[in-house]
């Protein structure tokens, strides 16, 4: 029987009982995120466990995930993925929200990562578990940004992806927080499009944050030379 769900180099992704299925801006961050010596990684919003597998493909053997998803069946499947994986004793999977995770934890984490969501909260969506994922309404710009602020190490990253203007305003209010920019990536679709994208990374420490620009596809429609560099260890189809 044919497999469903997305099937990358080295770990196979159900999603069909998850809100936010698999896509561009979990990959990236998955790829793109700083994950080198890192012990504890924290992945807020994890869904099906994507980027908690990536991290689990490129982190050293050491390194523990701790995933959190506030969805049940979400963190079911995220579990069932983590489980088939080469990597089932590296991430542990939390059905918890960050704010509760927050309140009774006292462990820092040397990396974070999150695509949290960033619709504002009202819209109606029929399936309340994508409005969900994709609501603040559960999860708020500022407690997301407490619970960073809390949860990570005093000389660790965070690093997110969000579009562009919702990043621009998760980075001013994370700087009122004492959090700083580390590093932003503007990710655009094709060369000379405006960004729809954000790579960014927080942390307690001021830096002159490096500023670069990614894009996905040459003006052929094909992938870039970058994105290929970025994300060849995941999908099937690149070298």
């Amino acid at each position: 029987m044919k497999r469903q769900g997305f099937s990358f180099k080295r770990f196979h992704i159900e999603h069909d009982l998850c809100a936010m299925k698999v896509g561009t801006d979990g990959i990236l961050l998955g790829a793109w995120a700083k994950v080198d010596g890192a012990q504890r990684v924290l992945d807020i919003g994890t869904g099906s466990g994507l980027i908690a597998l990536q991290i689990a493909q490129r982190s050293e053997q050491h390194c523990h995930i701790t995933a959190l998803e506030i969805d049940p069946q979400a963190a079911q499947q995220a579990k069932a993925n983590v489980a088939a994986s080469p990597w089932p004793d590296k991430v542990s999977v939390i059905e918890q929200s960050v704010q509760q995770f927050a309140a009774a934890s006292n462990q820092q984490y040397d990396v974070i990562v999150s695509n949290p969501p960033y619709f504002p909260a009202g819209q109606v969506l029929a399936c309340q578990a994508r409005a969900t994922a994709r609501h603040t309404g559960s999860l708020s710009k500022m407690d997301l940004l407490t619970a960073i602020e809390q949860l990570l190490t005093p000389t660790g990253r965070c690093d997110m992806v969000l579009p562009y203007d919702v990043a621009l305003d998760y980075i001013a209010t994370a700087t009122s927080l004492g959090l700083h920019l580390h590093e932003r990536v503007d990710v655009v679709t094709k060369a000379n499009k405006p960004p729809h994208r954000m790579l960014f990374s927080l942390s307690k420490t001021a830096h002159k944050g490096a500023h670069s620009q990614l894009t996905i596809h040459h003006q052929e429609g094909g992938y870039s030379s970058e994105y290929i560099a970025l994300t060849s260890d995941f999908y099937l189809k690149m070298p």
